[in-house]
């Protein structure tokens, strides 16, 4: 049997697929590992600035997320109504 271009026995054949499965389970673990710390980064909350200013800018940055979220809620809430009493 050949396999890229060498000819390989029963027990090389074995040992190729043995080796192959080795680097790809290596392969996987470095990706997962990557999609883990990327993750991490991406949903990690955001580092508050010290002081007066910092605390009252982040209390402020909530407040508004809060709001918007609302207002979003109550627009889709109004649409799904609409959409079933017609």
């Amino acid at each position: 049997m050949k396999i890229n271009n060498q000819d390989l026995h029963n027990t090389d054949i074995l040992q190729y697929i043995r080796d192959e499965k080795e680097k790809t389970c290596v392969e996987l673990r470095d990706c997962s590992q990557r999609m883990k710390s990327m993750t991490s980064q991406m949903f990690e909350p955001p580092v508050i600035a010290g002081g007066r200013t910092g605390t009252f800018l982040h209390l402020f940055n909530q407040g508004v997320a809060l709001y918007k979220g609302v207002t979003l809620g109550l627009t889709v809430v109004r649409g799904i109504r609409r959409l079933f009493h017609k």
